[in-house]
């Protein structure tokens, strides 16, 4: 079975470089930047490869700072679609053989793949989950239908998240609603019109950040610049203090030299005197001893 061109462009396909997404801990794996765009991980690393410390989505533009693809979230939505196409390079066995064995069915509920003997076996475990082939035509629609997320407290397991509390800021299930979160206490909607309300102050906020960016980016530079005056400015009187110190220096032993050779002449001086009335008294002292 194959997909029509549109539906792949629009479902497993990277709009950046138009290549199939693959499963996880593959380079192209489908990764979800912050502003909810999601590229496979091999286009994100090439995009970072530029500057090392940011991601310029190839959609809306805007700046990430990210230094590593593979600290992003991966978009299961499309794991979840990639995993159920035969067109995908890689098999797809049975996830309860010890062998591998082709898979032939798929657990909507519990999003695991099955070969025929273990389809049989789970299907009379867990009656009220949904089975499809993987060969059935409808597959692809019956996956879109079964996108739902189920809650998670035990006794709500049959239960679908489709509320959004506001109060909590946490998705809730009917059962939730009913018990844990009962209005007027708390305020809930469906989840997509929840999504519908924050979606128009996110974009006003994002409108408004991204009106600063050119304010942001001149501040940056303004601060390079002026970082760089700074070392300049440093470099610059560093080099005169050690000019002037190695003048001061030079200065100080010319005087040392000066100083130590005007004591040598008075000590020279001294010396000559001292020594010609020790030879005069000397002679005095040989007449008397004579006479």
């Amino acid at each position: 079975r194959k997909m029509d061109s549109q539906k792949d462009e629009k479902g497993i396909k990277c709009t950046n470089c138009d290549q199939q997404m693959e499963l996880p801990n593959s380079p192209k794996t489908p990764k979800i930047l912050p502003c909810l765009h999601t590229f496979c991980g091999q286009c994100l690393t090439t995009i970072l490869s530029q500057t090392n410390t940011n991601i310029e989505c190839p959609r809306c533009r805007y700046i990430h700072n990210i230094t590593s693809v593979d600290k992003l979230p991966n978009n299961y939505e499309k794991i979840k679609m990639i995993e159920l196409l035969p067109v995908h390079s890689t098999p797809l066995f049975c996830q309860f053989c010890e062998e591998d064995k082709p898979s032939q069915y798929k657990c909507l509920d519990c999003s695991v793949l099955l070969c025929q003997t273990h389809q049989s076996a789970h299907e009379k475990r867990a009656k009220a989950h949904k089975i499809v082939s993987l060969d059935d035509p409808q597959f692809e629609s019956q996956l879109t239908q079964s996108s739902s997320i189920k809650c998670e407290k035990s006794n709500h397991s049959d239960e679908e998240l489709k509320f959004y509390c506001e109060t909590c800021e946490k998705l809730i299930c009917r059962e939730c609603a009913l018990v844990d979160h009962p209005k007027p206490n708390h305020q809930y909607a469906y989840i997509e019109q929840s999504a519908l309300n924050c979606k128009v102050p996110i974009e006003e906020s994002l409108q408004s950040v991204h009106s600063e960016l050119p304010l942001v980016a001149s501040t940056i530079n303004k601060i390079n610049e002026t970082l760089n005056n700074l070392q300049t400015e440093y470099e610059k009187v560093k080099n005169d203090i050690k000019k002037e110190t190695k003048e001061l220096i030079s200065s100080i032993e010319k005087r040392e030299t000066r100083l130590i050779s005007e004591l040598e002449d008075i000590k020279n001086r001294k010396s000559n005197l001292l020594n010609k009335q020790l030879a005069e008294f000397q002679n005095i002292e040989n007449v008397c001893e004579f006479t």
